[in-house]
């Protein structure tokens, strides 16, 4: 164990989740003087407590921002080295998600005349393929909505019952009231 490497992890590196946090405690824990350590998966997993999926994430994670270095060494755990000489702290900052464009959902929601469970909506209209979203926004334009809001159905509900391809009571009609 190296008191270093485990200050390091514990003082220096800010800004990790709490698994990741214990996970590269438990790294340190098990590193040498030079910041060498080979510890297994089970291991790792059971020093921190996460599952093995979260350890493979995180050590992948660790490469990428440059805290430690991973060599495969088949048959054998794999050989990870600590780097540990940097001696500012090291402030891990987690970049926004990008926000894709979302195929036109937005459109449909600022168009659709109930405004109820955007989430289930989102998640109904990312189901649909592009064709259907098309035909959807258009469907917005020439399906009758009832003036009272309590019959105009859930937008997810009007997306999963593909309700634009309804036909019209006013088409059955002709257009005359009845």
């Amino acid at each position: 164990m190296s008191i270093a490497a485990v200050s390091w992890a514990l003082n220096e590196v800010r800004g990790l989740r709490a698994s990741e946090k214990a996970i590269l405690i438990a790294l340190a824990d098990r590193a040498d003087a030079d910041g060498y350590c080979f510890p297994s998966y089970k291991d790792i997993t059971e020093r921190s407590g996460a599952h093995r999926e979260t350890v493979s994430l995180a050590l992948k994670k660790f490469e990428e921002l440059g805290l430690i270095q991973r060599k495969r060494r088949y048959s054998k755990s794999n050989e990870y080295y600590l780097c540990i000489t940097q001696r500012e702290p090291i402030t891990v900052t987690e970049k926004a998600p990008v926000k894709s464009k979302q195929d036109g959902f937005d459109d449909f929601w600022s168009a659709y005349p109930r405004k109820t469970a955007k989430k289930p909506a989102n998640q109904a209209w990312g189901a649909l393929n592009k064709k259907d979203k098309k035909e959807a926004l258009l469907g917005l334009v020439t399906y009758e909505f009832s003036k009272e809001s309590r019959y105009i159905p859930h937008p997810a509900t009007w997306l999963r019952q593909r309700r634009w391809e309804d036909v019209s009571v006013s088409v059955i009609t002709g257009g005359l009231e009845i």
